[in-house]
């Protein structure tokens, strides 16, 4: 997939900002391209994805109404006009800039709001890759909150139903199908106690539905799976369904559902044999149907899957196949017409694609993008979920003389100093947790039952390493570092004190002359 490209306008009476704002560093995977124009363009306002405003004599209402629907405004005017907007009047700007400006700090809320419209751009991708793949199903494909209300729905679905997208989303069970709730045969009430079933049972099940339709009665077979929240509180069910009416036997179904799956999908019998594949499958797995049909599922599955299949969060089987993809494993029996087991239906879904956008949107949320270190999220993310009830020390550590680096050198020397010290740190704390808490600013965590006297000995080792590599720069030759020196031995619910604590100790040391370290006392 090609970068994301976005355009940052900046309107200025000079090119001074479009040249500082030039220097910020675009989210993973984007380009940034930076145009200047000194009075407004509404061609360009228009087409941009961030517009900074910096045109004296003008007003937030004229920057908006120039702005297209997807532009992020950024407003730049003197501190008594900001000060002098309404609530209202403010809400217009998706961010407020008072002049003179603070370049470091402009950077940072630039840099923010491009990862927020990336994290934007990769949900929108995310929800289209699952309409489309939605769509794609020929069978009815469906989403239901715990009320039985249709969230989202197919083109099969609605091809059954008779009805558009916008008509069945936000309906229940009788209006979709248009039965009278006061009707015993309307099928409503076995549907919900299959949806009941499915949430009790907490995974996949197989019904056999019937429903009543203008058309009459129509029976579906249907697979409906349980959805939950990140704390595992049921959010409603996901089902598949397809109208089996008119089909006179499971033969006709399986082979009609074989043919017409966008997954791949394999048969095995009551003994564990293969006896049946689709085309997908052949794809997927790089195979022949001839050259599986009658071999052992659980010896072609050794052959096929790299060691280490898992559960994934889902309750599902997963696993890399030798042929490059991820596959999720979804399994269900076959019943004859006595209810007696009579083999199993493999489904494999290539989430490949899915995955390596989890891991991107996780990356991009948990990681500070200019020195790849953790961010500020991710550092609360990981006191809360490792280090509460044990012992933990807190490095707070912040450049001395930053400042200079960036007045005389520019901001790429200062982001050059910056790339420089997380890589430092990295290499003189390889163990720990380390995150950029914004500007120069970063926290080292060190979790276990460290000695005060350990914890200042590797704080005055790391200031001497961190000098000695800055001397060796020129440039940087000025530049040092001091260091707030906090711990306890149980890190409680409320983590800002012990970070409040460090930062205390990081200002003693700035205060006692820099390039040092002092340690939090309490008073």
């Amino acid at each position: 997939m090609d970068p994301y490209l976005m355009r940052l306008a900046v309107f200025s009476v000079d090119d001074t900002l479009a040249q500082r704002l030039q220097s910020v560093q675009p989210p993973k995977d984007c380009v940034v391209e930076t145009v200047h124009s000194s009075k407004p363009d509404p061609d360009l306002a228009k087409s941009c994805r961030v517009l900074v405003w910096d045109l004296p004599g003008t007003s937030l209402h004229e920057a908006r109404d120039l702005c297209g629907p997807k532009t992020k405004l950024i407003f730049c005017s003197d501190a008594q006009t900001l000060n002098s907007l309404s609530v209202q009047e403010a809400e217009q700007a998706d961010l407020l800039w008072p002049l003179p400006l603070i370049p470091t700090m402009a950077l940072l809320d630039l840099r923010q709001l491009l990862s927020g419209i990336q994290s934007e751009h990769l949900l929108h991708l995310v929800v289209q890759c699952m309409d489309t793949a939605m769509d794609s199903i020929p069978d009815m494909f469906w989403f239901k909150d715990m009320e039985g209300i249709h969230v989202r729905v197919n083109q099969g679905f609605c091809a059954v139903v008779g009805k558009s997208k916008e008509d069945v989303t936000g309906k229940d069970h009788y209006y979709i199908w248009d039965v009278s709730p006061d009707d015993p045969n309307s099928g409503a009430e076995s549907c919900q106690e299959s949806e009941d079933a499915v949430i009790a049972a907490g995974h996949t099940l197989q019904f056999r539905e019937q429903v009543k339709s203008p058309s009459g009665m129509r029976q579906l077979t249907v697979y409906k799976s349980p959805l939950y929240d990140e704390d595992g509180t049921p959010l409603g069910t996901v089902g598949i369904g397809r109208d089996v009416t008119s089909l006179e036997n499971m033969t006709a179904e399986i082979d009609i559902l074989l043919s017409g799956m966008p997954y791949a999908v394999l048969l095995r019998d009551e003994h564990g044999r293969i006896f049946d594949a689709n085309k997908k499958f052949e794809e997927d797995f790089d195979t022949e149907k001839e050259d599986i049909i009658g071999r052992s599922y659980d010896q072609w599955a050794e052959e096929a899957f790299f060691p280490g299949r898992s559960e994934n969060s889902e309750g599902f089987l997963e696993g890399d196949t030798r042929t490059g993809r991820r596959m999720e494993l979804r399994k269900d029996n076959i019943y004859d017409i006595f209810n007696q087991v009579v083999g199993q239906v493999c489904i494999f879904r290539d989430v490949t694609l899915v995955r390596q956008m989890e891991a991107q949107i996780s990356q991009h949320a948990n990681t500070d993008f200019m020195t790849g270190l953790n961010n500020r999220r991710a550092l609360y993310l990981h006191l809360h979920q490792n280090c509460m009830g044990n012992p933990i020390g807190l490095f707070y550590l912040d450049l001395d003389h930053f400042k200079s680096i960036n007045d005389v050198y520019g901001h790429d020397a200062g982001d050059e100093a910056l790339i420089l010290t997380a890589r430092l740190l990295e290499e003189n704390c390889p163990h720990d947790f380390i995150a950029r808490m914004g500007g120069d600013e970063f926290l080292i965590v060190k979790q276990g039952s460290i000695p005060m006297e350990e914890l200042e000995s590797q704080a005055q080792d790391l200031l001497q390493n961190l000098r000695a590599a800055y001397q060796a720069r020129p440039n940087f030759a000025k530049l040092s570092a001091s260091v707030g020196i906090a711990r306890c031995e149980s890190l409680s619910g409320d983590v800002e004190d012990l970070i409040r604590h460090s930062d205390t100790a990081l200002y003693q040391a700035k205060e006692g002359g820099r390039a040092q370290y002092r340690v939090f006392l309490d008073a």
